[in-house]
């Protein structure tokens, strides 16, 4: 019989931001293939109170609140009322759970240190934000005292953390403390992100696919690839994801705008999926990162990568499906991706995402899980 685990998420899509934790949802899709998962969320600022209920899949419901709370005092009483009435209906209907689950530590991390207490029962956490560092612009040094303290509160109360990355776990170490962890990856869909076997030799395409954040580091990814084809004239650079006014205008200032380069706006996970598997190499130049998901998907379908050595990009990138180059170094990019273009065929598009998926799809993912969920019922049955 599956377990019965209560997901508590600070991020998860929905009809506000369809996009927002995106990678979580993922993630959910993967452990109601080997436990029962309710899902639960909270969202402010909406325009009416509501609660949406939708059952994704035979084990897996999503629970979505809309609060109109809208400053930090009511967003956070709202909070606390509508996880105290999610988990009264969830009890009285299905009894307490095996297991609670948290996604990102704050805020939900507060919530889920509470039940644990009330239910005497185990308490995982996954984190995927990026922040326990000095180098992004919402740095966990620069959060107020009141998320240090919670952050590090939820944390110290999992019985086992699940960082995306182990430069994560590094990371998060050096600003919460130790903790025991387990490293369980992004999931890809590998029934879009696929192999494509038939593929256009010209021209050649790199694609970048992301939210255009500064931290993306467009503007040095388009000042590179402007080096690129000033050697190189069959070659494209496809971004997708925004079209940011400012990137627009220096690709045109670079004479490369719809010649070279072109911005695809947001579409559909099958749509870029489709993109990304008629391109030849992924390309991400971003000054720090976690394990973005863009990545692994453009691995799982077989193409080479190109990124920055920053956060736990290394530890899936390798001579064998891809290169590496220095954040910020614009001069080391522009030589990687001519030394793609020049050694492409060095690259085993079906090896490499045979590999990934090894790793990455849905039912790799799930076994972890399933491996993380047995050991922690069995430990706690034993106390």
């Amino acid at each position: 019989m599956k377990p019965r685990v209560v997901w508590l998420c600070s991020w998860y899509p929905n009809e506000i931001d369809r996009f927002t934790g995106d990678f979580i949802q993922r993630h959910a899709v993967a452990a109601s293939e080997v436990a029962e998962v309710d899902v639960v969320h909270v969202v402010h600022g909406a325009f009416s109170t509501k609660t949406s209920v939708q059952q994704v899949n035979a084990s897996l419901r999503e629970t979505i609140i809309y609060t109109k709370a809208s400053n930090k005092l009511t967003r956070y009483w709202a909070l606390l009322k509508a996880y105290h009435h999610f988990f009264s209906s969830y009890e009285k209907e299905k009894g307490k759970p095996n297991i609670l689950h948290v996604h990102v530590a704050f805020p939900a991390g507060i919530m889920g240190w509470w039940f644990k207490k009330r239910w005497h029962i185990p308490l995982l956490l996954t984190e995927h934000y990026g922040i326990y560092n000095n180098t992004v612009a919402d740095a966990f040094p620069s959060r107020s005292i009141l998320f240090k303290y919670a952050t590090r509160w939820a944390v110290q109360a999992a019985n086992l953390v699940l960082p995306v990355s182990d430069a994560l776990a590094k990371g998060m170490q050096t600003y919460v403390g130790s903790f025991p962890y387990t490293v369980v990856p992004n999931v890809v869909d590998t029934s879009l992100f696929y192999e494509q076997t038939t593929l256009a030799t010209t021209p050649f395409r790199f694609i970048h696919v992301s939210n255009m954040l500064p931290v993306k580091n467009i503007a040095g990814l388009l000042r590179a690839f402007a080096s690129v084809v000033a050697q190189r004239q069959n070659v494209e650079l496809h971004l997708v994801g925004a079209q940011p006014s400012e990137y627009c205008a220096l690709a045109h200032n670079l004479e490369l705008l719809n010649k070279h380069v072109f911005f695809h706006p947001e579409c559909s996970y099958a749509r870029v999926a489709e993109m990304v598997r008629k391109a030849h190499c992924g390309v991400l130049f971003s000054h720090s990162e976690m394990l973005p998901c863009s990545l692994l998907e453009g691995l799982c379908a077989g193409i080479p990568v190109i990124a920055s050595k920053v956060g736990g990009i290394p530890e899936v990138v390798n001579n064998t499906n891809g290169l590496l180059v220095s954040a910020g170094n614009e001069a080391e990019l522009t030589t990687a991706m001519l030394r793609m273009l020049d050694n492409y065929s060095q690259y085993h598009r079906a090896s490499i995402a045979a590999s990934a998926s090894a790793s990455f799809s849905y039912w790799a993912v799930a076994k972890q899980f399933e491996k993380i969920y047995t050991s922690l019922l069995s430990v706690t049955k034993t106390k």
